[in-house]
């Protein structure tokens, strides 16, 4: 297990801190959708799964 310093802390909370905003900005634009009447639901492209895989290399980027 590595030891984190200080410095390194403040720095991987600080980008994780602006990809949770990221995320969360992201989630706020497409909660909600508006169809008309009669047509298909719009695939999401994008999954949590997804979201949490690239939020777990950038974290593992930063500790290496």
């Amino acid at each position: 297990m590595r030891k984190l310093t200080l410095a390194d802390a403040v720095k991987l909370k600080s980008v994780l801190s602006k990809r949770i905003q990221e995320l969360e900005v992201e989630m706020d634009l497409t909660a909600f959708v508006e169809i008309e009447k009669g047509t298909a639901m719009p695939y999401q492209v994008r999954t949590w799964k997804k979201n949490l895989r690239k939020s777990a290399v950038i974290f593992v980027y930063l500790i290496n």
